[in-house]
Formats: structure tokens, C-alpha cells, sequence
């Protein structure tokens, strides 16, 4: 498969700057989405029954930039951390969906996995096949079976 490279593309003059002005000791990220969602209980319980995703949305094909294979992990062992001592709750965690918005024909969804081990840069679980239907339940961090698989 061919990998298609990224555009410079800036969502605001502060991202442009970081990109351009910051060294290479710096890793920039501009991430796509980030949900949480608590349940329907009151907000005394929603910290631990929030769930928090991030999503960073990729073209098929398109690359992943060498600062989001740095930071992504990082993020991802931040938020199982969270899980574990239960202020997010199971089906957090930071994924690649792969796809053509408004995704008709489906998406592909990784999960990032952390790694102890700087030279082993981004560590994919998947990609597991998604259905339209199942894309917009990930997204909207409703419950499917498969959305459940990913984020276990």
C-alpha cells in the first residue's frame, strides 16, 4: 500500500508558528478529535464512568507524521493510567481511523498501544474493520461490540 504524505496544513496561526518556529527538540501535534463522554448518572459519577477517546483521523493511505508517532503513545499511557486507577472509564484510550469521511464504505480503527521502548515508535492494535453504523457508535463512544474489541 502506498502511503501518501501530509499537507502542510494549519488549523491556526499558532500551529503554523509551532511547526515553523520550534526546533527539532520538539514534537508538534495538532490532534483531530477529542471526545468524552460521561454517562447519564449524575456528574458525582461521571469522572469515573467518563469515556475519553482520541481520534486521530487519517485519509486511506495517508501517513502517520513522526511527531504522532511519538506523542500518541505518550497520550495513550496517560489515559490507561486514567482507567486504571478509574478516572476514565474501560473503552478510553487514543485510536487511528483510517477512512473516507463521511465513511459509506466503512472505516479501519487502531488502537494505540504504549511502549516502553522509545526505539519501538507506534504500536498499533488492529486495524479492525468498522461498518458505517459501527464508525459513527465508536465515534459518538456508544457501545458495540466491536468498538468493545478495539478498546479492551
Amino acid at each position: 500500500m502506498t502511503k501518501l504524505s501530509s499537507p502542510a496544513y494549519h488549523t491556526s496561526d499558532l500551529s503554523q508558528f509551532c511547526d515553523e518556529h520550534l526546533g527539532p527538540h520538539f514534537n508538534f501535534l495538532d490532534g483531530d478529535e477529542v471526545l468524552l463522554r460521561y454517562s447519564s448518572q449524575g456528574m458525582t459519577h461521571a469522572r469515573s464512568s467518563g469515556v475519553l477517546r482520541i481520534i486521530e483521523s487519517k485519509r486511506t493511505g495517508e501517513e502517520v507524521r513522526r511527531s504522532q508517532r511519538e506523542v500518541l503513545p505518550l497520550l495513550a499511557r496517560a489515559i490507561e493510567l486514567a482507567v486504571q486507577d478509574g478516572t476514565l472509564a474501560a473503552g478510553s484510550g487514543v485510536f487511528i481511523l483510517e477512512g473516507e469521511s463521511p465513511y459509506d464504505e466503512g472505516a479501519k480503527i487502531s488502537r494505540v498501544k504504549y511502549s516502553t521502548s522509545r526505539a519501538a515508535g507506534l504500536i498499533l492494535d488492529g486495524p479492525h474493520n468498522y461498518t458505517r453504523a459501527q464508525v459513527d457508535r465508536f465515534v459518538s463512544c456508544g457501545r458495540c461490540q466491536r468498538a468493545e474489541t478495539v478498546a479492551a
